[in-house]
């Protein structure tokens, strides 16, 4: 919806009162009802921010309108011109659009923002009321909730301000006792967890985040690591070992969006090095290849033809290595300067993808990671793409 529609409380009420007395011209009431009623709903719901909704009133041609949308369901009373006070379930925080009804229903559409999610909380009401100028009749419709939530498939927004809450799916083979650990030390979640399950943790430090990163136990082995500090993206879709997150928000953002439905930034443009890199195997020939670099700064050759679990090993030119571990189709693993005692990753970074077994190299990829090239999330690199990021304090 248009957030000319809302207002906040206060400062409808008056307007409201003016146009429900002027435009409706309500005389004394008369007690002979007309069909009239209000159905509040989505053209097609679920739909995506800027998708038109709507609310309908159905009654009969000539009625005129008044439409009425509020975000505070407590009662009020509209005073009718020359009658009674009329109770109409709206709070004085209203606000009006006006319509005539040429047939037997009249719809005022209007776009939708995500934003007003958060703005004016998870609900608002409809009512309506219409007046027959000919028979001098007055009707108040029923009053309809509709929650955001239920509008909206797609409302989301970058993350921003630290990660406050993710839910999580377990996709390992056998139960067993998972632990989140933030960086700080607390336990965020600690219990047994079933092949298929979902979980949900919140953050616990004093602004209600999780800090810049969660450790992943199952057992006692660290299986991996989530950074939560929105210097990497993070959502919907991100992979790590046997864990996948399936919905989460940030402290500023709200609802956390899938991963790849933000635009791509070249990570470079603020002058900050690369500290790590999260990158995610996809399985791909070099024909996927997709980024900004120039083609003598990237070499790849190869296929893995989608091997459903390959041995990958990451290292600088010189031969450092970054990582070295097994990797599933669609898991992601972490390219990270800290590994090799430095701050930042070095020019150039070589991905050697063998076979579990490591007696076949399957492919071979070499791109820039010192900024020298453009470094964008979902760049890809043969079978590895680039799906996060931290930068160099």
């Amino acid at each position: 919806m248009n957030r000319r529609l809302f207002s906040r409380p206060g400062r409808s009420s008056a307007i409201g009162l003016l146009v429900a007395s002027s435009a409706l011209g309500l005389m004394a009431l008369k007690s002979t009802p007309f069909p009239f009623s209000l159905a509040v709903t989505p053209h097609a719901a679920p739909f995506a921010s800027g998708e038109a909704g709507g609310l309908t009133a159905y009654g009969q041609p000539g009625l005129m309108v008044l439409f009425m949308i509020d975000t505070d369901p407590s009662d009020s009373v509209l005073p009718v011109k020359g009658g009674v006070p009329i109770n109409l379930g709206q709070s004085s925080d209203f606000t009006t659009i006006f319509g005539r009804m040429e047939s037997d229903s009249l719809t005022v559409t209007c776009s939708v923002d995500c934003s007003m999610a958060s703005l004016f909380g998870v609900s608002f009401w409809g009512q309506a009321v219409a007046y027959d100028p000919v028979t001098k009749e007055f009707q108040v419709s029923n009053r309809e909730e509709l929650r955001w939530e239920d509008l909206f498939n797609d409302c989301c927004a970058p993350c921003d301000g630290k990660v406050s809450e993710l839910t999580l799916r377990y996709n390992g083979d056998s139960a067993e006792n998972v632990h989140v650990i933030s960086k700080a030390g607390t336990t965020l979640f600690d219990d047994i967890v079933y092949p298929g399950d979902e979980f949900t943790f919140w953050g616990d430090d004093k602004k209600g985040t999780m800090g810049p990163e969660i450790q992943l136990f199952v057992a006692c082995d660290l299986v991996g690591k989530m950074h939560t500090s929105c210097s990497v993206p993070i959502g919907p879709g991100l992979v790590v070992g046997d864990f996948e997150v399936v919905s989460g928000e940030s402290r500023n953002g709200g609802t956390l969006c899938p991963l790849g439905t933000t635009p791509n930034e070249d990570l470079c443009e603020n002058g900050a090095q690369p500290a790590s890199l999260t990158m995610t195997y996809t399985g791909d020939g070099c024909d996927a290849s997709s980024h900004g670099q120039d083609e003598d700064s990237v070499s790849c050759w190869g296929d893995p033809e989608d091997e459903d679990e390959v041995h990958i090993v990451v290292k600088t030119k010189k031969g450092s290595v970054y990582f070295a571990g097994d990797v599933k189709l669609g898991e992601s693993f972490e390219i990270d300067a800290d590994e090799i005692g430095r701050s930042h990753l070095k020019s150039t970074t070589k991905v050697y993808v063998w076979n579990k077994q490591c007696t076949s190299l399957l492919q071979k990829v070499e791109f820039h990671t010192s900024c020298s090239q453009p470094l964008a999330v979902g760049d890809q690199y043969g079978s590895v793409r680039l799906d996060g990021f931290s930068l160099e304090e």
